[in-house]
């Protein structure tokens, strides 16, 4: 009976290593995620920061302080229409955006770099003017950026930025010549109407523009346009892929945003280049949207250096928990 049983038994496990060795290894293919990215939507916008809100009566003098503590001094010429006509009365209806945070900063798509170089940020607001639905210019007020304990004994000065559509970075450049636009250092302000007493501010009289300001003076380190590389595991993206590689030098005061110059599909890797300090420690933050509520994070620690290789594997995050990533960004 048993030389009958054994060579049964040694046919049954024959076959069952023939079935194995024809079965296909299980390979990374199986947890890869495929993602469609919609290039129709302004998909950063969800990132952005609320703007407070705020009214003041042209042609009087008015002072107002934001939630972060940027001091805004309107007089009564401030205001002007699009023809270039001083409002002299009715309602202006004001929508703030403060940015003190690297987090913020890169959360509202608006890092510290200009097309030449980097700059070291005193703080960043956009502001918004309309009156009965149209827009309203600046013709000059009074901007003061809150100042740490310890501000910058350098001069500091305005920077003005604009976008080419609400997804794009922000570039900033200075107005030339503006002496208005320079300050030598940091000063102490005192506003009973609003309760604040001996405030440290960086403070320009005669600002001339709203949407993006910057308080900054150029970074004195070592900055150099570097390309890095990022292969991503876990993700098939499909449709055109909008990422993001931000890095946030918190003892800088420094935000930078590298612009995506290429993404393959089939190996999964993204080439980003931009301004960037270099040998400094720095927390960088790739990121791609799955959705507006809904996106991938990677964060790495570490120092810039041209031709960087940043291998990422992407967590799966809410609205609300990249926010709160980015908002970390700013620690060491």
């Amino acid at each position: 009976m048993k030389l009958i049983q054994q060579p049964m038994l040694l046919a049954c496990c024959a076959a069952l290593l023939l079935a194995g060795s024809c079965k296909k290894p299980d390979n990374t293919s199986g947890s890869i995620e495929t993602v469609t990215t919609n290039s129709d939507i302004s998909t950063f916008d969800a990132l952005r920061s609320t703007p407070q809100t705020f009214t003041v009566t042209a042609g009087t003098a008015k002072s107002l302080l934001g939630a972060a503590g940027t001091y805004l001094r309107f007089y009564p010429n401030s205001f002007k229409d699009k023809n270039g006509n001083i409002i002299t009365s009715g309602t202006i209806n004001l929508e703030l955006i403060e940015a003190y945070d690297i987090g913020d900063m890169i959360a509202n798509r608006a890092a510290t770099v200009t097309n030449t170089g980097v700059l070291t940020s005193g703080g960043e607001v956009n502001i918004k003017a309309t009156m009965n639905g149209e827009e309203v210019f600046a013709n000059k007020y009074g901007i003061g950026f809150k100042a740490a304990q310890t501000a910058t004994a350098k001069p500091m000065e305005l920077y003005y930025g604009d976008r080419n559509n609400p997804d794009s970075i922000v570039i900033w450049s200075a107005k030339p010549g503006a002496k208005d636009d320079t300050v030598s250092g940091s000063i102490y302000i005192t506003d009973p109407s609003l309760k604040l007493i001996e405030g440290i501010y960086y403070m320009f009289d005669s600002c001339s523009s709203f949407k993006w300001i910057n308080s900054d003076h150029p970074h004195d380190g070592t900055s150099k346009y570097v390309k890095i590389t990022v292969n991503v595991s876990g993700l098939q993206f499909t449709g055109n892929v909008q990422s993001s590689l931000s890095i946030g030098f918190a003892a800088l005061k420094v935000a930078t945003t590298l612009r995506q110059t290429s993404f393959d599909q089939n190996t999964r890797t993204g080439t980003y280049q931009g301004w960037s300090p270099t040998g400094s420690p720095a927390r960088f933050a790739f990121f791609v949207p799955k959705d507006k509520n809904n996106w991938y994070y990677y964060e790495y620690t570490g120092t810039v250096t041209d031709g960087l290789v940043i291998n990422a594997t992407p967590q799966l995050l809410t609205l609300a928990g990249i926010k709160s990533k980015l908002k970390d960004l700013g620690t060491p």
